[in-house]
């Protein structure tokens, strides 16, 4: 099975906006670590949708 890349072990700050939907990067591979840009792709991982 493979796991998803560790971009890091530290929190990141980020400003959301209440009501708007957002994808969580689940694989790693994504420019912005914490939200999905498509990346996943080429990975078996598909994101994580939330709404703050």
């Amino acid at each position: 099975m493979k796991k998803p890349k560790i971009v890091g072990r530290k929190p990141i700050a980020v400003e959301l906006t209440k009501g708007e939907e957002k994808y969580f990067c689940a694989c790693g591979e994504s420019k912005s670590p914490q939200f999905c840009d498509g990346s996943h792709r080429t990975t078996p991982f598909k994101p994580l949708a939330f709404t703050p």
